[in-house]
C-alpha cells in the first residue's frame, strides 16, 4: 500500500513537472526569459578534470551543500534518502555499510573495506567508518555510479562518492547553523573564511552534536542514543604563481556516541540457548511496531562506569576518534599539461561496547575495536592534446589494521564467559592507470581508461580465551576428547589446526593479488547540453580477512577478490529552455565471487559468521533522475531506480540464518527492488526584506533481506518517508529560520536484521519522527 502510495505521488509530481515544463516552453517570451535562470549548468571533477556533468558518460547524482542542509544530510549514511540505488545500513557492531546498484560488502570490523569509495576534494577515506565528518561545510557531492577503478582505484566496484568542501574565500566570510530538535538534541556548526595574505587563504570549520536519545527500554525506565560527536577541519590555500596551487587539509572527529541497541526479533536455527534464554526472549513483542522500543543490558546504564571482565566502559557507547592530514599541490608545467600530487595520511582508534542480543540480560555483549593508520599517495600527470584529453599516474597505499573484539555472556550459547579474536592486517597496494577521451568529431567522443594494481595483504589472527581461563580450558576439553593433550593458558591463543588439533597460536596468511580494471566507452552529444553514451566497465574489490571466533584455524581463511563488468547506457537531456533536466540509464552488472557476510558452522562452536564468495550472481536495473526548474521560486527533483538482483548457479550453502539451502535464483543482500526519492522546494519573496520558503521530502524504498536466502525473519520492510520544512529568510539570505519535521507520519522501519551472535537476532530500527528548529546566520 505505502509503495502504491508512493508510485502515485511520484507520478502525478513527474506530471505536474512536465506540463510545467511544456507551458513554459510555449509561453511568451517574458515567460521564456525568466525560464532561462532555470537550471544552471553543473561542473563536476567525476573524471579528475573539471567538466559538465552533461557531457560525462556516466551517471551521476549532484547535491549541492544547500540541498543536503536542507534534507537533514550530515553524513554519507544520510545520502540514502536523495540518491537512487545507494542503500545504507548499520553493522550489529556500528560499522556503516554502503550499497550502491546491490553492490555492496556488511562486515561487522571497523577495518572493512567498502564497495563504496568515499573522497574529499579526490583525497581517500579507505574505510567506511572514517567518513563521519566528510560532509561537514561542504560545497557539493557527487556520487559516481558504476564501478569506478580505473580512477579511483580498488574497492569502488559499486561507484564513489567525492564530497567537495567549501574552500578558502578571498573576501571575509563567516556563518553559524543551530538547532534543536527532538529528544534534546542540539547540533552546532560554524566556519570563518578569508584571506590571510595575497597569495594564502584559510578556512576553519566545525560541528558538534549532543543528546537526542530516542530509543527506550522495554522492560523499565531508561533511555539510550545520546550522540556526542565533535568534527572539525582546517584548510589552507597558497597560490604564489599562476602556474602552482597548494591545498593543505586538516580534519578530524571525536565520538562517544551511545550505541544502538537492537529490537530482538527472535531465536536463532540451531541455537543451543537454555530455558533462561529461552524465557528472556519470550517476554519480547518482536513486532513492537514502535522504533523507539528496545531493550539492553541495566548492569551497564547510560553515563555509568563499569567492568566487565576486566575491561572499562562508560555504558554501551563508542569511544573512536579519527584524523586526516593531507596535501594537493598542483603545477602547471605547460598551458595545458598539469602535474598533480595529492598525499594523505589517516589514523583511526575505535572502541565500543554493544548489546549484540536486544535483550535485557547479558547473552551477548560485545566489546569491538580497531587500530588503523593509512598513507597514500597519487602523482598524475593531466592534459589536452588537440582533440586528445588524457590523464596518467600512479598510486600507492600502505594500511596498517588491528581489528578486534571481545565477547562477553552469562546465559548465552557459549560454554565460557567470554573469548575475543584478532586480524593484525598489513596492507600495500601499487598501481599505474591511464585514463583518455578523444573526440572523434565534434559531437562524438570516444573514452576508455585502464589500470593495473597489485595488492599483498598479510595477516595474523587467531581466537583468543578472554583472561579467565575458561575458553582454554574448554579448548583443552575439546581436543583431549579427540585423543590430543594441550594446555592452552589463560589469555592465550585457542585455535587449533584441524588435523592434529594442536595449538597454532597466531595463523599467518597472505593474499596476493593482482587485477586490471578498465572502462570503455562513448559519448554522442545529440544537442547543446543533452547526451547519449554507452559504457563498458570492469572493476575489482580486494579480498580480506576477517577475525572469526572459531576453533579451527581454517575457518580463518581469507575471502578473494570480486570482481564486476558492468554495462551501460543512457541519456542526459536539457530540455524546455532549461525548464527541466531529464537523465536516465540501464545497467547490466555480471558479477563474480561476491564477498558476502555469510554463515560458519564450527563443529564446536555451532553457528558463526564467516565472510565468503558467492561465484556467480548478476544486476539488471534502471534509473531515473528529473529536476524542474519552471521559475525562480520552484524546484522538484525526482530519483527512481530499479534493481533486480539474483545468485546463478547452484550455489548451495548456509543461509543468514543457518540453513543449508540451495539459493540459486535469491536475491543479494541489502538490494530493494525500487527506491524513489522526490525533493521540492519553493521560495519566493514576502516583502521587499524578507523571504518564505517551504519544501517536502519522500522517500521510499521496497523490501530487501539482511542477509543470503531470502528468509523472511530477515527481511526488512518496504516503506515511506516524509520529512517536511518551513521558514523564513532574509532576502540577501543573511540569516534564516526553518522549521522542521523528519519522518512526519512516525513510520517505523528498520535498516537491518543483524546477527552478532550464535543465539539472537534484532532489528536496528530507523529513527522515529523528530521535531526541530534551525538557525542559520551569515555576515
Amino acid at each position: 500500500m505505502k509503495f502504491n502510495i508512493c508510485i502515485n505521488v511520484s507520478l502525478i509530481a513527474i506530471a505536474v513537472a512536465a506540463n510545467a515544463g511544456q507551458a513554459l516552453a510555449q509561453t511568451s517570451e517574458a515567460a521564456q526569459q525568466q525560464a532561462s535562470v532555470g537550471i544552471e549548468d553543473i561542473v563536476v571533477t567525476a573524471q579528475k578534470v573539471r567538466q559538465n556533468a552533461n557531457d560525462v558518460g556516466m551517471t551521476i547524482s549532484v547535491l549541492s551543500g544547500d540541498q543536503l542542509k536542507n534534507t537533514s544530510i550530515t553524513t554519507p549514511d544520510d545520502l540514502v534518502k536523495v540518491v537512487p540505488g545507494f542503500s545504507y545500513s548499520r553493522s550489529a557492531y556500528g560499522t556503516p555499510v554502503y550499497t550502491m546498484r546491490g553492490v555492496g560488502f556488511y562486515d561487522t570490523v571497523a577495518g572493512a573495506p567498502s564497495t563504496v569509495s568515499v573522497y574529499q576534494d579526490e583525497v581517500p577515506f579507505p574505510y567506511a567508518i572514517m567518513t563521519k565528518g566528510v560532509a561537514q561545510d561542504v560545497q557539493r557531492v557527487e556520487v559516481l555510479k558504476g564501478p569506478q577503478g580505473t580512477l579511483f582505484g580498488q574497492n569502488a566496484t559499486g561507484g564513489a562518492m567525492n564530497f567537495i568542501a567549501n574552500h578558502p574565500t578571498g573576501d571575509l566570510e563567516a556563518g553559524v547553523d543551530v538547532a534543536y530538535s527532538s529528544f534534546s538534541k542540539v547540533e552546532a556548526s560554524g566556519f570563518l573564511s578569508g584571506p590571510i595574505t595575497d597569495t594564502l587563504r584559510a578556512r576553519i570549520s566545525g560541528s558538534l552534536v549532543n543528546g537526542g536519545a530516542w530509543q527506550k527500554s522495554a522492560t523499565r525506565d531508561d533511555k539510550l542514543g545520546d550522540a556526542r560527536v565533535y568534527t572539525g577541519r582546517f584548510l589552507l590555500d597558497w597560490e604564489p604563481t599562476d602556474r602552482f596551487r597548494l591545498k593543505l587539509n586538516a580534519n578530524g572527529w571525536i565520538d562517544n556516541s551511545d550505541e544502538q541497541a537492537g529490537q530482538v526479533v527472535a531465536l536463532l536455527s540451531g541455537s543451543r540457548a537454555s530455558q533462561t534464554l529461552r524465557n528472556t526472549v519470550a517476554q519480547y513483542d518482536i513486532s513492537p511496531g514502535n522504533a523507539r522500543i528496545a531493550d539492553w543490558d541495566p548492569g551497564l546504564a547510560r553515563g555509568t562506569n563499569d567492568t566487565i571482565q576486566g575491561i572499562r566502559h562508560k555504558g554501551f557507547r563508542r569511544d573512536s576518534d579519527f584524523y586526516q592530514l593531507s596535501a594537493r599541490a598542483e603545477y602547471e608545467l605547460m598551458d595545458d599539461i598539469t602535474l598533480t600530487s595529492v598525499t594523505a595520511y589517516n589514523k583511526l582508534r575505535t572502541d565500543g561496547l554493544v548489546d549484540a542480543d536486544g535483550t535485557n540480560q547479558n547473552v551477548y555483549h560485545v566489546s569491538s575495536g580497531a587500530r588503523i593508520d593509512s598513507f597514500s599517495q597519487e602523482l598524475r600527470l593531466g592534459g589536452k592534446t588537440g582533440r586528445l584529453q588524457w590523464l596518467v599516474g600512479g598510486n600507492y597505499q600502505k594500511d596498517n589494521i588491528f581489528n578486534y573484539g571481545d565477547t562477553f555472556n552469562t546465559i548465552g550459547t557459549f560454554p565460557f564467559a567470554s573469548a575475543g579474536s584478532i586480524a593484525d592486517m598489513h596492507v600495500k597496494s601499487l598501481s599505474a592507470f591511464a585514463n583518455l577521451t578523444y573526440e572523434l568529431t565534434d559531437r562524438i567522443e570516444l573514452t576508455g581508461g585502464i589500470r593495473y594494481t597489485d595488492v599483498k595483504i598479510d595477516n595474523a589472527g587467531c581466537t583468543l580465551d578472554g583472561g579467565d581461563g575458561q575458553f582454554a580450558a574448554f579448548v583443552n576439553r575439546t581436543a583431549a576428547g579427540k585423543g590430543v593433550s594441550i594446555n592452552v593458558q589463560p589469555g592465550q591463543c585457542v585455535t587449533l589446526d584441524p588435523v592434529t588439533f594442536r595449538p597454532t597460536g597466531f595463523v599467518k596468511d597472505s593474499l596476493n593479488e593482482t587485477n586490471t580494471p578498465f572502462k570503455l566507452g562513448v559519448n554522442w552529444k545529440i544537442g547543446p547540453n543533452s547526451l547519449l553514451y554507452i559504457s563498458a566497465s570492469k572493476g575489482y574489490k580486494a579480498g580480506t580477512f576477517s577475525p572469526v571466533g572459531a576453533i579451527y584455524s581454517t575457518s580463518l581463511a581469507p575471502a578473494k577478490q570480486e570482481s564486476l563488468m558492468a554495462y551501460e547506457a543512457g541519456f542526459k537531456l536539457m530540455l524546455a529552455d532549461r525548464v527541466l533536466q531529464l537523465n536516465g540509464a540501464a545497467f547490466y552488472y555480471d558479477y563474480r565471487n561476491k564477498q558476502v557476510r555469510g554463515r560458519l558452522i564450527d563443529p564446536v562452536l555451532g553457528s558463526l559468521n564467516r565472510t565468503l564468495n558467492v561465484p556467480k550472481s548478476r544486476i539488471t536495473g534502471a534509473e531515473l533522475q528529473m529536476t524542474v526548474v519552471p521559475d525562480r521560486s520552484l524546484h522538484i527533483n525526482f530519483g527512481g531506480t530499479y534493481i533486480k538482483s539474483e545468485i546463478l548457479d547452484n550455489f548451495t550453502n548456509f543461509t543468514y540464518g543457518s540453513v543449508l539451502a540451495n539459493m540459486e535464483g535469491t536475491a543479494l543482500p541489502l538490494t530493494p527492488k525500487w527506491q524513489f526519492t522526490l525533493d521540492t522546494d519553493y521560495d519566493t519573496p514576502v516583502s521587499n526584506n524578507f523571504a518564505a520558503f517551504a519544501g517536502f521530502h519522500l522517500y521510499n524504498q521496497s523490501k530487501a533481506y539482511s542477509g543470503l536466502g531470502q528468509e523472511e525473519r530477515f527481511r526488512t520492510p518496504d516503506y515511506v518517508t516524509l520529512d517536511l520544512r518551513v521558514g523564513l529568510r532574509d532576502i540577501d539570505d543573511k540569516w534564516r529560520v526553518t522549521a522542521f519535521v523528519n519522518n512526519v507520519t512516525n513510520t517505523y522501519s528498520w535498516n537491518i536484521v543483524a546477527i552478532a551472535g550464535p543465539d539472537t537476532a534484532v532489528r536496528l530500527a530507523n529513527p522515529p519522527r523528530v521535531f526541530g528548529v534551525r538557525l542559520s546566520l551569515r555576515n
